[in-house]
């Protein structure tokens, strides 16, 4: 199977975006995040068009979306010289594939100019943080607490130096 990763293009579909989500946080969170915040989760839940201009997509030979990386400037205000992986998703039926590590890599490659890149996950997502470890993250921003209709959130900022 060979993977492209590549900027959307104009025959692309946000909503194939949009499902790919949906599909990844319905199995992804299914243990970390409470089942009615997944279970109110729609397709519709997604815009992946408000940040189609920082997204990458990786795909296969057929052009079928596998995964999708979006990146950007670092949402917080006190962080102007860092840069920020917003998100990374891969198809559940790809994973362990290299595929999340080729799209990191390019969002990084686009964000050298930066001081830095952090990048937030849930605090129980075992599996993200070590994805993020094993590619040179390392928590320093400790853990924050938000509070939503369905409960306490947990998210640990990593960070990464740019090269």
């Amino acid at each position: 199977m060979t993977i492209t990763i590549r900027k959307p293009i104009e025959s692309d579909d946000p909503t194939d975006v949009a499902r790919l989500y949906y599909r990844v946080w319905k199995t992804a969170y299914r243990d970390i995040l409470p089942s009615a915040f997944l279970d109110a989760l729609s397709v519709e839940s997604w815009h992946p068009e408000k940040r189609w201009q920082h997204t990458l997509l990786a795909v296969d030979e057929s052009t079928t979306i596998r995964g999708v990386c979006t990146f950007g400037p670092n949402r917080q205000e006190t962080q102007t010289e860092s840069s920020e992986i917003y998100s990374l998703y891969v198809d559940n039926d790809y994973r362990s594939r290299g595929i999340g590590r080729q799209l990191l890599h390019a969002a990084l490659d686009r964000l050298s100019k930066t001081q830095d890149c952090h990048v937030v996950v849930l605090e129980k997502n075992n599996q993200a943080r070590q994805f993020y470890e094993r590619m040179g993250f390392t928590t320093n921003l400790g853990i924050s607490n938000s509070e939503t209709k369905y409960g306490p959130i947990r998210e640990v900022t990593l960070v990464r130096k740019t090269e």
